[in-house]
């Protein structure tokens, strides 16, 4: 079964504010250095926006870094998580490059954003339930982060949603209010 890893292509910079989010099932270096052939190979009447981002940042002495931001082994769920992937960077206010089309259903956007909403509700429901699980038993977040091979800093971010969901002040009155015990 193919992997998709879906991906982000920045400017190396403290605060980049531009992306390209892409979806490959390929090795992502083998890809990436593709898309830096592609800007540099290719006649300049032809450049795509992103083969010109890229020019332009190594023109100017930088460099653009590629980087896995999720993966998936199904490839109907690979254009799913490309395109939540791409709205989430846009509500965080990056000016994206993708101009193609990016979705198999993008003639009818908002079912695929329900779509997509729907299923990362279930994940994340799936991945708080085991963080809280854990967290139960005294286990810290870089523990919970080996257990369900989930990154610290992920896990971090789910206890610190949960706590503002929650109203919590520390990680043991978010446990018990999440599994409705009294302190």
């Amino acid at each position: 079964m193919a992997n998709y890893t879906i991906y982000c292509i920045v400017e190396e910079t403290k605060n980049p504010t531009t992306a390209y989010i892409g979806r490959t099932s390929r090795d992502l270096q083998i890809r990436y250095k593709q898309h830096i052939g592609d800007a540099f190979n290719k006649s300049g009447a032809n450049l795509s926006e992103k083969a010109v981002f890229i020019r332009d940042v190594y023109k100017r002495g930088g460099s653009v870094v590629a980087f896995q931001i999720d993966s998936t082994g199904d490839y109907l769920y690979s254009y799913d998580l490309e395109f939540y992937w791409i709205q989430q960077f846009k509500q965080w206010g990056y000016t994206l490059l993708n101009k193609g089309k990016t979705h198999p259903n993008s003639v009818k956007p908002e079912c695929a954003r329900y779509k997509i909403k729907q299923k990362k509700d279930i994940v994340k429901d799936k991945i708080n339930d085991r963080i809280i699980n854990y967290l139960s038993k005294g286990k810290s977040a870089k523990e919970i982060s080996d257990k369900i091979k989930i990154p610290y800093r992920e896990i971090e971010c789910h206890i610190d949603l949960m706590r503002e969901e929650y109203g919590a002040k520390n990680v043991v009155q978010l446990v018990c209010l999440y599994l409705n015990l009294t302190l």
